[in-house]
This record gives structure tokens, C-alpha cells and sequence, in this order.
């Protein structure tokens, strides 16, 4: 190691960790805020409509997991990695991330009613999962807008936006599932994030770039959405459809419907425990990409060491925590959601594996290496439908599809990083 490599070294740890505690921050208070959302509308509206809530609600609390990923990352990736840092470029990169959350949230708001009606035969929840379209617009839109600000380094500017997101949701989820039950619940969040969007838009403008030279060339859109956007969304787009097809076959078979109530519990907390690795993945893409950009191998490797170092010291704790506790967890719901402790338990261990597997992924997509996440997510659909199809459909044979797919992702992961990159551990 020479001096100038061991001198960086603890100052890249220590801005990593100055950058992941901000967007903790931007990550906890609504994370905070989903959990105390999904004990209040439970005890409101029961264990049957929570079930139906959790069909629709999957669908949006996997897009809020990895919409920033797929989105929010391009303005990451590209205003990092490639120093855009004049006033036009940052708006350029934004306002196209922006289009492909506008379009994506569009299409589920016309398809999700047309899959109620239509495929599932249940024309009440149509209202619900035409919500859910449009949320996941907003979640998009957002993202686009968080993931300019990590691009430039203001990691304190998306806290304030996490903050703001988690004190005005709370009241009107509330508000929302008292007055007009789960319609309620999806448009008060809704409402929140559309609040936060208008906010959001001026923190950006606020830290844009002073550089206002117009940029020779126009942005290649097309070549960043075929090389980096289009297989960062094609991925999370595989595993939601994974999920709201076993999330559909558990409500089909006799009492379903509770089940899927009570896997919705255990996965509402491993989303908590994976919005660290997720809390990390902002501050770690622009280092990926930087080094990568400067051809650094020795800055990638170390970037990688310390995301994973970080990520699991982070994980374990809170993985342990919540299930060695996951009887009490389980009683806050309410009469009826007893059950769901052993699989909050199963859901823990697979959340632990599936966290170091994001910062893999997230080292993958700042080396240039985008479209190599996608087999490992078709890799995780193989499994967890071969699991799933060999045992009874319980939400504990579900949790344990989770587990078992998420080993194989992490060991499919973890080989083609030490492949493709040359290793980092």
C-alpha cells in the first residue's frame, strides 16, 4: 500500500460513513413511519382487509425499496461517474429519470385496475391498485429527485426529504384508513409523496451546479437508458412480479387471505432491514463510479470492503434484534396476527443474506456492469418458484422460497463480482 492509498483510505471510510449516516436518516424516518402506518391500519381495518391491503401494498412497498435503485440511480451513476456537474447535465439526468418513473407509474395506474377487474375478479380493490400505480410513480419521480442530490454530494438535503416524507405520511395514512379504509390508507400516501415531490423540486434547485456553460453534445439518453437504466429497472420488475404472483397464489388457497396477512407483517420488517444496504447503495454507486471512471482498481476494491463491512455491522444487530423480539412484534398488530412470528424469524435470516448481495449488485452496476444483475434476479425468481412449487402454500413456506432464493442470489452475486471485477474481498 503506499502512503497516498493509506492516507485515502480512512478518508473514503470516514466520508462513506458521513454519507450513509445522512441518508439513514433519509431512510429511517419513513421507515419509521411504515411500521407505526401498518400497526394503526391493521387494528382499523382487521385482518382480512389488512390481507387485501397487502395484495395491493406489496406491490408499493417493493417499488419504494427499489425504485431508488432503478431510477434515482441513473442521476447517481451518471452525474457522478462522469463529473456532470454543469446546471444543464444535472437537470438533464433528472428530468430523465423523471420521464421513466412518469411512464412506469402511468402504465401500472391503467393496468393495475385492469388486473383487479379482468384477471383476479375483484372489482373492489380496483380503486386500490390504481393508487398503487400512481404511487409508484410519485416513488419514482422522487427518487429521480433524491438520486440527482447524491449525485452532487448533498446527502443532508435527502435526509430533510426523508424527514418531511415521514412526519406528513403518518397523520394521513391515519386519517385516510379511518375515513375510507385501505383507499384511505394508499391515498393519503399518496398524498404525501406528491407534497414531498413540489418540496423536493426546490432543494434541488437549490443545490444545483453555479456552472451554467450549455454542454456541447446532448444528453444520450437512449445509450444511458439501453446500458444502465433498462436493466436496473428490469430487475426489481422481475422480482415485484415474483412476489405479487406468490403473494396471489397464497390468497387463492383456504384462508389465504390471513395468511398473506401474516406475511406481510415479516415482509414490511425485512423491507426495514433492507433500506440499510439501500441507505449505503447512493454513497457507494457514486464511489463505484468514480473509481471506475478513474480506473482505480485498488479505490473499488476498497469501496466494496467497506460497503460490506459497513452494511453487515449495520444488518446483524437489527436482524438479531427483531427476531429475538418477533412475538412482541407480532402482538402489535392486533388479534389474528399471533402466527406471524416464526415467519417474521425466517424472514430475518433471509434479510441478512440478502443485504451484503446489494452491495455486490450496487459494485456491479458502478463498474459498468448494469445488465449482469439481471440473471442473478432471474436466478432468485428460479429458485423461489422451485421452492415454492415443492411446499404447501403457507406464509412460512412463502418466507422460506424468500430465504433460499436469496442464498442463491448472493452466491450467484458474489461470484460474478470476483469474476467480472477481479474481486474485492
Amino acid at each position: 500500500m503506499t502512503v497516498d492509498t493509506a492516507v485515502r483510505a480512512p478518508n473514503e471510510a470516514q466520508s462513506l460513513v458521513h454519507d450513509g449516516l445522512w441518508n439513514l436518516v433519509a431512510r429511517a424516518l419513513p421507515a419509521a413511519s411504515t411500521i407505526l402506518q401498518g400497526f394503526i391500519v391493521a387494528r382499523i381495518v382487521g385482518v382480512e382487509r389488512f390481507g387485501a391491503l397487502a395484495l395491493v401494498q406489496t406491490t408499493v412497498a417493493l417499488a419504494s425499496l427499489h425504485a431508488p435503485a432503478a431510477i434515482g440511480a441513473t442521476s447517481t451513476r451518471y452525474i457522478a461517474g462522469a463529473g456532470a456537474r454543469t446546471r444543464q447535465r444535472v437537470r438533464d439526468l433528472q428530468a430523465l429519470g423523471i420521464k421513466v418513473a412518469l411512464w412506469m407509474g402511468a402504465a401500472l395506474a391503467v393496468l393495475g385496475p385492469a388486473f383487479a377487474i379482468i384477471i383476479r375478479g375483484e372489482p373492489d380493490l380496483a380503486v386500490a391498485f390504481g393508487l398503487a400505480g400512481v404511487t409508484i410513480g410519485a416513488i419514482g419521480t422522487a427518487s429521480a429527485q433524491t438520486g440527482t442530490l447524491a449525485g452532487l454530494g448533498q446527502f443532508r438535503p435527502v435526509a430533510r426529504l426523508g424527514a418531511a416524507r415521514a412526519l406528513l405520511q403518518l397523520p394521513l395514512v391515519w386519517i385516510g384508513a379511518a375515513v375510507a379504509s385501505i383507499e384511505g390508507a394508499l391515498g393519503g400516501s399518496l398524498l404525501g409523496w406528491l407534497i414531498v415531490i413540489v418540496y423536493g423540486q426546490t432543494v434541488v434547485a437549490a443545490h444545483e451546479p453555479t456552472d451554467t456553460t450549455v454542454p456541447d453534445q446532448p444528453l444520450p439518453s437512449a445509450r444511458i437508458l439501453r446500458d444502465f437504466s433498462l436493466p436496473v429497472i428490469v430487475g426489481p420488475v422481475l422480482f415485484v412480479a415474483a412476489n405479487t404472483i406468490a403473494y396471489f397464489q397464497l390468497d387463492a388457497v383456504e384462508g389465504g387471505r390471513a395468511e398473506v396477512a401474516l406475511l406481510n407483517v415479516a415482509v414490511q420488517w425485512r423491507t426495514i432491514v433492507l433500506f440499510v444496504p439501500t441507505v449505503l447503495a447512493a454513497p457507494l454507486l457514486a464511489r463505484f463510479a468514480e473509481a471506475y471512471g478513474n480506473h482505480d482498481s485498488a479505490a473499488l476494491r476498497r469501496a466494496m470492503r467497506q460497503g460490506l463491512l459497513t452494511t453487515m455491522a449495520a444488518v446483524l444487530p437489527l436482524v438479531a434484534a427483531i427476531g429475538l423480539l418477533s412475538n412482541v412484534v407480532a402482538s402489535l398488530y392486533g388479534d389474528g396476527f399471533e402466527a406471524s412470528a416464526s415467519v417474521i424469524v425466517t424472514t430475518m435470516i433471509g434479510a441478512a443474506i440478502a443485504a451484503p448481495t446489494t452491495v455486490l449488485e450496487t459494485a456491479l452496476r458502478g463498474a459498468g456492469r448494469a445488465w449482469a444483475t439481471v440473471p442473478l434476479v432471474v436466478l432468485w425468481v428460479v429458485v423461489f418458484a422451485v421452492v415454492l412449487a415443492v411446499t404447501e402454500l403457507r406464509a412460512q413456506s412463502v418466507a422460506e422460497a424468500f430465504l433460499w432464493a436469496y442464498v442463491a442470489h448472493f452466491v450467484g452475486a458474489l461470484v460474478l463480482w470476483r469474476r467480472t471485477v477481479g474481486g474485492a474481498l
